[in-house]
């Protein structure tokens, strides 16, 4: 539950924690999963939520990876990808790219298991690219 996470793991000057953005993370999910009217909004929030705290936790000091942080960018780039609003495809698109490349830097770093996350993120950026419909993105994406 998120607000318990919220409530063992945010005391005092602690406003960040990793759980906690988890649980934000695996809350959004759940709702996209669930698909009943303003869920989809709700976990965008969330996802963009869990976003900001890993970015704070996890590329602080000068880190610029991180595979939670390329998660997190995965995840809400295909929540606004499904939303549809004027702006989010061009929002998904530039997290596709950030996540993808974050992930390609994990891997040349020496993570290997992150092979599936570079496809799944690659394809997932193809998607998109063709859900823009431009010509020259189609080149891309194949």
């Amino acid at each position: 539950d998120l607000e318990m996470c919220k409530a063992i793991y945010l005391t005092g000057s602690t406003n960040v924690h990793p759980y906690v953005a988890t649980a934000q993370n695996n809350l959004a999910l759940a709702l996209e999963a669930r698909g009943w009217p303003g869920d989809l909004c709700l976990a965008i929030g969330l996802h963009e939520s869990s976003l900001e705290t890993r970015k704070v936790i996890y590329l602080a000091g000068g880190t610029k990876i991180h595979h939670s942080v390329a998660n997190s960018q995965n995840n809400l780039a295909g929540a606004l990808k499904t939303r549809g609003r004027p702006g989010d495809l061009e929002k998904a698109i530039g997290l596709f790219i950030s996540s993808l490349e974050m992930g390609k830097a994990i891997y040349q770093a020496g993570d290997t298991q992150i092979r599936h996350f570079i496809a799944t993120s690659e394809n997932n950026l193809a998607d998109a690219l063709e859900a823009r419909g431009r010509p020259e993105d189609l080149d891309k994406a194949i």
